[in-house]
C-alpha cells in the first residue's frame, strides 16, 4: 500500500493536489490510502510500503509550522517522493534551507544525474511553487531548471524529491516510482 500524506490545509487545494495522486494511483491499479499529516500514526507508517507528500496551494505555509509532524521522515526507511511542498519539506528535514522564490508555469528540466524516476536528458515539467530550496547537502541533485534544484535524491534514504508537480505533466516518474 501506498501512502498519499496530505499537506493541504483546505478541503479546496485536495481537490488540486491529492486527488490527482489518488486518482493517478487508483487508474495504475495500486492500493493507497490517504492521511493528512497531522493523522500519522506509527501504525499507519509501519503497514505501508511507500509514500508520496502531496503539494498544497502557494498561500498555504501551514506546514512550515508543523514540522515537527514530520520527523517520522528521519527514521522512515521506505521509499518516499515528495511532490512541490513536499520536496521542500523533505529537504527541511534533511536540514536543507528554503529559498523565496516564485515557479510558476511549463519549465525545460535538464537532467543532470540520471535515476529511476527521470533517465531522460531533459523533459517539460509544471511547477507551482512560491519557494525553492538551497543547501542539499544531505541530497544528490538530479535535475534543475533555470539555475534552481527541482530534483533530488537523499543520499542514504530512498527519498526523493520533486520541486514541480509530476501529476499533471510527468505521471510516468509517479510510475516509476511506485514500481521501483
Amino acid at each position: 500500500m501506498i501512502l498519499i500524506v496530505n499537506t493541504c490545509s483546505d478541503k479546496l487545494s485536495e481537490l488540486e493536489f491529492v486527488k490527482p495522486i489518488e486518482n493517478f494511483l487508483q487508474k495504475t491499479e495500486k492500493h493507497s490510502r490517504t492521511l493528512h499529516y497531522s493523522e500519522i500514526s506509527k501504525e499507519d507508517l509501519i503497514q505501508v510500503k511507500k509514500a508520496i507528500i502531496s503539494s498544497t496551494a502557494l498561500k498555504d505555509i501551514n506546514y512550515l509550522l508543523h514540522t515537527k509532524e514530520f520527523s517520522w521522515l528521519k527514521n522512515f526507511k521506505k521509499p518516499l517522493l515528495g511532490i512541490g511542498v513536499g520536496s521542500l519539506i523533505l529537504a527541511m528535514i534533511f536540514e536543507g534551507r528554503l529559498k523565496e522564490e516564485v515557479l510558476i508555469g511549463r519549465f525545460r528540466v535538464t537532467v543532470t544525474k540520471n535515476s529511476i524516476l527521470a533517465p531522460a536528458n531533459s523533459f517539460q515539467a509544471y511547477f507551482l511553487c512560491s519557494h525553492t530550496v538551497e543547501e542539499l547537502h544531505q541530497f544528490d541533485i538530479l535535475a534543475n531548471t533555470v539555475g534552481t534544484n527541482c530534483m533530488f535524491k537523499h543520499k542514504i534514504h530512498n527519498y526523493y524529491g520533486c520541486l514541480f508537480c509530476p501529476e499533471v505533466l510527468n505521471t510516468e516518474i509517479i510510475t516509476r516510482f511506485c514500481e521501483s
